[in-house]
C-alpha cells in the first residue's frame, strides 16, 4: 500500500466519488460515497442546517428568516410608535363680517401635531407640507357667509378634517344717549355696535342726566325682553324704521327706549 502523501489530490470531489474510513463497531475498514458521509453528518448535527422557524435548538438560522424577523420587530416599535394625524388649531382672521361688506383679503392659520403627506384646503392640494402654516387669499370679494374646509393626509393615509368660516350679520346697536332731533340711521350709528345673530345681549351703561338706554336691532331678530338691575321691563318700542348700516345694507330695524332717563349704573339683560 502506498505512502498517504504518495496519492495524488482531486480538486473538485464529486458525490460519487468515495472514501476509505474505519468502521469502529465493525473494527475494519470499510468505504463509502462522498454523499452517504455528507447526509450522515447533517443528520447527527455535524455541519450547520436551515432552521426556518428559528426553533431547532442547537442549528444555525437561516439570514433571510432573521432578516424578516427584524423587520417585522422594526414594524410593530414602528406601529406603537404610530400617532395619527390631528388638526390642533385652523382658524381664519376674520370670522364675523357685517352684512354689506366685501372681504377681500383673508389669512387662514393652520397647525398640526406632525408634518403631513397632504393638506388639502377646500379641494385645493396645498405645495406646502409643513404642520405650521398661514396661507393669504387675496382678491377674495368675499360678500356672503363662506366656510373652508382643511384635510390633513399623513404617510399611513389615515385623514382628519376641520373647518373655520366667516359669518356676515347685522348689528345690534345698544348705548346711552339724549332724545335726538331726528331718530335715523346715523343716530342708531352713533351707539355701540353688536354683530351678532340673534337679540340676546347684557350689557354695562352708566346713564346720566337727560341720557336714556337705547336698544336697536333688526325686525327679524324678533320682539327682546329688558331686565335692568334685576327687574323686568322699564323699555318701550319708539320707532321702526328702515336702517343702513355703514357698509350700506338696509333692513327693517326696531328702535327701543327706556322709560326713564338719569338712572345710573346699571346693567342690562336682553333675551
Amino acid at each position: 500500500m502506498a505512502r498517504w502523501k504518495d496519492y495524488t489530490r482531486k480538486q473538485t470531489p464529486s458525490e460519487a466519488d468515495e472514501v476509505m474510513l474505519l468502521d469502529t463497531d465493525g473494527k475494519a475498514n470499510k468505504r463509502t460515497t462522498l454523499k452517504e458521509l455528507a447526509r450522515t453528518i447533517g443528520n447527527t448535527g455535524g455541519f450547520p442546517d436551515v432552521d426556518d422557524t428559528l426553533t431547532k435548538p442547537g442549528m444555525a438560522a437561516d439570514a433571510k428568516t432573521v432578516g424578516d424577523q427584524i423587520k417585522q420587530i422594526a414594524q410593530q416599535m414602528e406601529d406603537l410608535q404610530y400617532v395619527p394625524i390631528e388638526i390642533l388649531s385652523f382658524s381664519n382672521n376674520v370670522g364675523i363680517a357685517e352684512l354689506g361688506s366685501v372681504i377681500n383679503e383673508i389669512t387662514l392659520n393652520w397647525e398640526l401635531n406632525k408634518t403631513p403627506e397632504t393638506v388639502i384646503l377646500n379641494g385645493q392640494i396645498m405645495s406646502s407640507r409643513n404642520s405650521v402654516q398661514s396661507v393669504i387669499l387675496k382678491d377674495a370679494a368675499l360678500k356672503e357667509n363662506k366656510t373652508f374646509t382643511l384635510l390633513a393626509v399623513d404617510d399611513r393615509d389615515n385623514s382628519a378634517q376641520k373647518n373655520t368660516g366667516i359669518t356676515f350679520y347685522n348689528g345690534i346697536y345698544y348705548g346711552v344717549a339724549g332724545i335726538p332731533t331726528e331718530l335715523d340711521s346715523a343716530f342708531i350709528r352713533s351707539l355701540s355696535r353688536s354683530l351678532q345673530a340673534n337679540r340676546t345681549k347684557i350689557f354695562t351703561i352708566d346713564s346720566g342726566a337727560d341720557q336714556y338706554v337705547w336698544y336697536a336691532l333688526p325686525t327679524r331678530y324678533g320682539a327682546p325682553v329688558f331686565n335692568v338691575g334685576g327687574f323686568d321691563g322699564g323699555f318701550a318700542k319708539v320707532s321702526a324704521l328702515r336702517f343702513m348700516n355703514l357698509s350700506g345694507y338696509t333692513e327693517e330695524y326696531i328702535v327701543y327706549r327706556s322709560d326713564n332717563s338719569s338712572i345710573g349704573k346699571k346693567t342690562v339683560k336682553v333675551t
